[in-house]
């Protein structure tokens, strides 16, 4: 059972930024001999120390390496997560499982033809457009059957202009993609990259009809003539990527655009070791491998890292040692002799000398001489010289070959297939240049991924709202239902589907620049500028799914601090960087459509309550014991008067003279205008007096107060799978829904952190949001952007980008 633990401990008092340490233990129980691996998640949260009594060892998950995908990458993910639970000591932990059958990604993938039709020829019209998706690199194709599904056509009538090279049009960043349409298949062809970031890891193609215009590739542009006889195979330079993303760690890197996922974190008592294999090696030659590193401590003056890396196979070893200082990037280098490759029993360990230093694993480079040798039907060869190339291994004697595949390429149909005798074949080709060229057999290729894609204007001038909501279309229910109730209250409102924003801004991809991008011109260029801005969607550091949660839906992004990266929405708010929201927004952090709709008629119902000075005018705040981070019962005692000088009835409680986790417990304390904490938070809770999992037993539908915790963290949402506190209080998880599917209790609202805070910069923001909220009752959403506004050159510039606003942002407190 492998458990990943993490936590967060202190608010900090200065922004001395501080190490927590981090560690890898495997023990064996001596009863049964089971080995039991801990892997602890280092995180802004925590400051954890292990000191582990019993050997050290490292358990690694099973991986396996496709070798024409160039990256190691998982085995069919048959691990899963269990859901986060809170530990002793400030930690939250959960364990691998075997998970149920990933029905929504089934579905998603393997759509069957009648329900793409069916959802396809909704609203086709000459204009009408379709997003194709691809996952993998190589080349792709669409049949003339279901380009008639999609275009309205008949399949005559398809191939007739196909084969003149017109009427279908693939735009690709902004331009077009050239395809090729092979009769004696009946399919159009076009090539793929790879394409991966933090976001997604599909390229995007835009599929639409054209009148005039010719798309298709060149075919034998380059004619050097067909070969006679095949050649014996030589070889080629060829890279192979290895990587795997298996933790994350935003905290631990320095910029905001950083990839906070790595393959391992190397330590003194975790060293790492893997077997390094690579496709169809040439016997002879000098490969050279790059270990791609970074620091992630900072531990003494001068060089604090110092790593060696040993390559091992059959008895050739080759050793290297590096050494640097601080968070800065490094790269080993090892030349190796190709003997070492062939037999596929390498071994590289990477050993770490110096106690108490960190050291981040990225990935793994290997240039080598490959043989043409098309293991997985498919064989991309980039600067393959002039002369008479053979390539070995096709299943098929349907063989197609790309001359320059991304770069004008052109279809070459001179290639003489030959059968090899043991059920295989070979294609020989001729090249007259230096040249990149794609080699697949039939069975190699495959069919992308075709959703309808109504076009968006989203550009155009004339747009206008008072109230804009950004949703997955995933979430339909829950922005239609928000849009028909804030129509009654803001005006013009007005929906944009994130796809859309993907559409028109960022080629078609999923990117959160592209959100930020939207944003800037609906500002600078929409007849009307949104007042309010809504994003629908629970987002976590996890956007492509590798943990297999499936409840990131709007993309987080980071903002540095002092330790490291936080999540952040301010940086989509703030189009011109000043530190202040540009629009009043919010994010409805929900997962499913029940759960969206009833935030939705969580808000109806407490926007329709009459005044209640009994609960309406009362804030309740309570405090930590003071210590190094802060003299919690002097801030809270100043906050207490500030809000009784506006007019509310305070209530303060102090630890440990009051028993403030019982007051936090208690659902009466949650019928209030404000309930507010300042003192040591963790994601999941505050300190040791309330968990997320106490949420559970309140009952306050009388009322629900805005949550404003200053601490750390309360307010993250990093962790796949597992909610922070004020998204716990905020909005429901859908078992928590009543019969009636409401969730009228925690909290209406949150303004959190999501990282590590300063508590005299939190202060400063809790002045001016009390003024904005309380005094002037202006709407949540307008409250956070005069927060940012007026502590401006008073507070520490990350805080202004870390506290965020949970919950509608049109909302004003009763």
């Amino acid at each position: 059972m492998l458990l990943q633990l993490t936590g967060c401990g202190d608010s900090i008092q200065s922004s001395t930024a501080q190490q927590s340490s981090q560690a890898v233990i495997s023990t064996t129980n001596e009863q049964s001999g089971q080995q039991t691996s801990v892997e602890e998640i280092p995180s802004v949260d925590e400051k954890p120390v292990i000191s582990p009594s019993t050997p050290v060892q490292i358990s690694l998950p099973g991986w396996s390496r496709e070798s024409d995908n160039k990256k190691a990458r998982p085995k069919e993910n048959r691990d899963e997560w269990s859901e986060w639970r809170s530990m002793a000591a400030g930690f939250v932990a959960r364990k691998r499982k075997m998970p149920e059958t990933d029905t929504q990604q089934v579905l998603k993938r393997y759509a069957s033809r009648d329900e793409l039709k069916k959802n396809l020829k909704k609203g086709r019209s000459g204009k009408q457009a379709h997003l194709v998706k691809t996952s993998e690199a190589g080349l792709y194709k669409l049949t003339v059957p279901m380009l008639a599904d999609l275009m309205g056509k008949r399949e005559s009538k398809v191939r007739k202009l196909l084969s003149k090279g017109k009427y279908v049009k693939l735009g690709y960043q902004g331009d077009k993609a050239q395809w090729h349409y092979d009769a004696a298949s009946d399919a159009l062809y076009f090539v793929a990259q790879p394409y991966k970031s933090l976001f997604t890891t599909d390229n995007a193609f835009q599929l639409s009809q054209q009148g005039n215009g010719k798309f298709a590739m060149p075919q034998s542009g380059r004619k050097a003539g067909k070969p006679s006889l095949a050649v014996a195979p030589g070889t080629f330079t060829h890279t192979e990527l290895i990587e795997q993303d298996n933790f994350s760690y935003p905290h631990l890197f320095k910029t905001a655009d950083a990839n906070y996922w790595v393959w391992k974190l190397v330590r003194d008592i975790a060293p790492f070791e893997e077997s390094i294999q690579v496709t169809s090696p040439a016997e002879s030659g000098v490969a050279r491998m790059r270990i791609y590193l970074s620091g992630a401590s900072d531990i003494q003056g001068g060089d604090d890292h110092r790593v060696t890396a040993t390559f091992v196979s059959d008895g050739i070893e080759v050793e290297k040692f590096v050494t640097w200082d601080g968070f800065e990037k490094k790269i080993i280098e090892l030349e190796i002799d190709q003997a070492a490759l062939t037999s596929g029993n390498g071994k590289l360990r990477l050993t770490t000398e110096l106690s108490g230093s960190w050291e981040l694993l990225d990935r793994i480079e290997i240039d080598y001489q490959r043989e043409m040798h098309a293991d997985s039907n498919q064989l991309w060869m980039k600067g393959l010289e002039a002369g008479t190339h053979t390539v070995r291994g096709l299943s098929s004697a349907n063989v197609y070959l790309v001359e320059s595949p991304t770069d004008q390429p052109v279809w070459r149909s001179d290639l003489l297939v030959t059968p090899e005798g043991d059920g295989n074949y070979s294609a020989t080709f001729k090249l007259t240049a230096t040249s990149d060229v794609l080699v697949s057999a039939d069975t190699a290729i495959n069919e992308p991924l075709v959703t309808a894609d109504v076009p968006s204007n989203l550009k155009s001038r004339n747009k206008r709202a008072n109230y804009l909501i950004i949703a997955p279309r995933g979430l339909t229910d829950t922005a239609n239902t928000l849009k028909a109730y804030r129509q009654g209250t803001h005006g013009k409102v007005k929906i944009v589907w994130l796809q859309d924003i993907y559409d028109e801004f960022s080629f078609g991809r999923a990117d959160p620049q592209a959100i930020r991008d939207f944003l800037k011109y609906t500002k600078e260029r929409w007849r009307k500028a949104p007042e309010f801005v809504a994003l629908i969607g629970r987002g976590t550091a996890d956007h492509t799914n590798i943990q297999g949660k499936l409840d990131s839906w709007v993309p987080l992004q980071m903002a540095v601090t002092p330790w490291g990266l936080a999540s952040s929405d301010a940086s989509y708010f703030d189009v011109d960087a000043d530190g202040v929201n540009d629009f009043s927004a919010g994010r409805i952090s929900v997962v499913t459509d029940e759960e969206g709709v009833a935030y939705v008629n969580k808000v109806k119902n407490y926007e329709s309550l009459a005044f209640d000075g009994n609960w309406m005018r009362r804030v309740v705040l309570a405090a930590d014991d003071p210590d190094s981070a802060g003299d919690f019962h002097a801030d809270v005692a100043t906050a207490a008067a500030h809000v009784s000088q506006l007019g509310y009835d305070s209530e303060a409680y102090y630890y440990p003279t009051n028993d403030i986790g019982a007051v936090l417990r208690d659902s009466t304390t949650w019928e209030s205008s404000v309930v507010g904490y300042m003192g040591h938070g963790l994601t999941g809770r505050l300190d040791k007096f309330l968990k997320k999992e106490d949420v559970a037993s309140f009952d306050n539908s009388k009322g629900q107060a805005l949550f404003l915790p200053l601490t750390c963290s309360a307010g993250n949402s990093n962790y796949p799978g597992y909610k922070s506190l004020s998204e716990t209080l905020v909005f429901p998880d859908q078992a928590e829904l009543d019969a009636s599917g409401r969730f009228l209790k925690g909290a209406i609202a949150s303004v959190a952190p999501t990282g590590k805070s300063l508590n005299a910069d939190a202060g400063v923001l809790a002045t001016a949001f009390y003024n904005a909220a309380l005094a002037e009752h202006r709407s949540l959403g307008d409250a956070v952007t005069v927060m940012q506004s007026q502590s401006v050159g008073q507070v520490n510039d990350f805080m202004l980008n870390i506290y965020w606003l949970l919950g509608d942002p049109a909302l004003v407190l009763n």
